[in-house]
């Protein structure tokens, strides 16, 4: 999928532990930008079920992560045994093709420039957050990704620890 945008999601907060809030980090390009170790900040928000999204901080990662289509290759972490451990962050993922460094520009990205749009979006993506924890009846750390500037796709999800 070719990612304009990924996000990170945990359906329910991990800072305020709030059962029915969940919260959010987007960043342009690629998600290794936010779960690796990548300088900076991304676009944080979190939203209460059924509520409107809460920006509580705005990106300043200075680069972000771009790959052409193709597959992307990681291990099954969730297969672990790994008491309390989630997998996350355990193993790399491996694109087919090179990932493309590349200089962020935020003066003309829609998320930032455009309020409506990036507080419809985060919305909808938040609106995800809850989807998956009622499908699977358990708090879910959720990584997806944005095509073009609407299509919200979901790349995995397992047991938010």
């Amino acid at each position: 999928m070719p990612a304009h945008c990924a996000f990170v999601l945990h359906s329910r907060n991990p800072f305020s532990d709030e059962k029915d809030e969940m919260y959010g980090e987007l960043a342009l390009g690629l998600g290794e930008a936010i779960v690796g170790n990548y300088a900076g900040r991304s676009l944080g928000w979190r939203m209460k079920r059924g509520g409107e999204p809460v920006v509580v901080a705005f990106p300043s990662k200075s680069e972000c992560l771009i790959c052409p289509p193709c597959l992307i290759f990681r291990s099954d972490s969730n297969g672990e045994d790994l008491e309390n451990f989630a997998g996350a962050g355990l193993f790399e993922s491996v694109p087919a093709f090179q990932n493309r460094v590349q200089r962020v520009t935020y003066w003309n990205a829609r998320i930032i420039t455009d309020r409506d749009y990036r507080m419809r979006l985060l919305k909808r993506i938040g609106e995800l957050a809850f989807l998956v924890e009622d499908k699977y009846a358990v708090p879910q750390d959720i990584e997806g990704v944005v095509v073009g500037a609407e299509t919200v796709a979901l790349v995995q999800t397992r047991t938010q620890v």
